[in-house]
């Protein structure tokens, strides 16, 4: 099977200043304003041209600070290539809407949360000023050139209940999407109170938890157009690197296996190992992975896939069975959609 969609790090720096907390890069010297331009970039995109890839994303980092980035999605755009580019809207001036126009066919818009006061601390006052406190016409700005909208949102403890705030001022927006992503860091782990604070595993009121609750009350909306994205959602990414480098990624939690490079190895090849990865049996890295996390995983998740012992459900109090056993069911119709 041909691989029909890359995920495509143009730039792995950022403008971002403070860097946001839930970023990727670890390392913050690449957190930077520079642009740079770079004859690998338009090599990959010859590259990805003459493969039979349906859809680029564009994403980092920040792809607006490759300032190639029109060059490289013309190019694919005239082959036919269908081409979305993620960004955090800083560098989105109508001059540059201008020439994304006519070689970009969506782009995807980072939204955390419409009050100001939040979205300032998950990004900054600069984010506030010139993205979220003019979302509404900054969507307008990109469908009028031809182009579609998307939203992103990173789903985390400050903006967890604001988000039907948010949803109510974006539902008259005219996009075609709205991802919220299930922020990776928090396995509901609690405080017990017990020698001196034990840490304890399985919460009810942990982040998971109000992941799920809240996509439960989303529903009721019926739109859509809006989709909850746990980090535990199994989804087949093909990551290609800025220098041409290839990831597989089987789930958010388990690491990236190295497959090849574009520019060295035949793209068919990297596609068959690819699909391979794809639909083959994990391996044994994979499943020592998938056990070691199991303790970490909050008590309605386990109990719903029946990684519970006896022992622990003798000492549960009976006044959260009702939570529990509802929140398994969140979780087992979230798995089901």
């Amino acid at each position: 099977m041909a691989v029909e969609q890359i995920n495509w790090y143009l730039r792995e720096n950022c403008n971002a200043n403070p860097r946001c907390d839930y970023c990727f890069e670890t390392v913050a010297s690449k957190c930077q304003r520079e642009a740079s331009f770079s004859e690998t970039d338009l090599r990959i995109a010859e590259v990805l041209a003459d493969s039979g890839v349906r859809k680029v994303t564009l994403t980092g980092g920040e792809p607006l600070l490759s300032v190639d980035v029109v060059k490289v999605s013309e190019r694919l755009h005239s082959s036919g290539i269908r081409v979305s580019l993620h960004t955090n809207g800083l560098l989105l001036s109508d001059e540059k809407l201008d020439q994304l126009a006519g070689v970009v066919d969506v782009i995807g818009l980072s939204i955390d949360s419409v009050n100001p006061n939040i979205q300032a601390s998950l990004r900054s006052q600069e984010f506030v000023d010139k993205v979220s406190s003019r979302i509404s016409d900054l969507t307008e700005d990109i469908r009028v050139r031809g182009m579609g909208v998307e939203y992103h949102t990173v789903f985390n403890w400050l903006n967890a209940g604001n988000m039907r705030m948010t949803y109510r001022r974006l539902k008259n927006n005219d996009f075609s999407q709205w991802k919220i992503y299930e922020q990776n860091f928090d396995l509901g782990e609690y405080t017990d109170g017990t020698d001196g604070g034990t840490i304890r595993y399985g919460g009810t009121d942990g982040l998971q938890a109000n992941f799920l609750l809240t996509e439960d009350k989303f529903r009721v909306y019926g739109d859509k157009r809006v989709s909850f994205l746990s980090q535990d959602d199994r989804r087949k990414y093909f990551f290609l690197g800025q220098g041409g480098e290839i990831m597989f990624r089987r789930s958010h939690f388990l690491e990236s296996l190295p497959i090849g490079n574009i520019l060295v190895d035949n793209f068919e090849d990297i596609s068959t190992r690819w699909d391979e990865f794809n639909n083959g049996d994990p391996d044994k890295s994979d499943i020592e992975q998938f056990w070691q996390r199991q303790e970490y995983l909050p008590f309605f998740k386990r109990y719903y896939w029946g990684f519970v012992s006896k022992d622990e459900m003798v000492e549960i109090d009976g006044r959260s069975c009702p939570r529990i056993e509802r929140l398994a069911d969140l979780y087992g119709r979230h798995e089901s959609e």
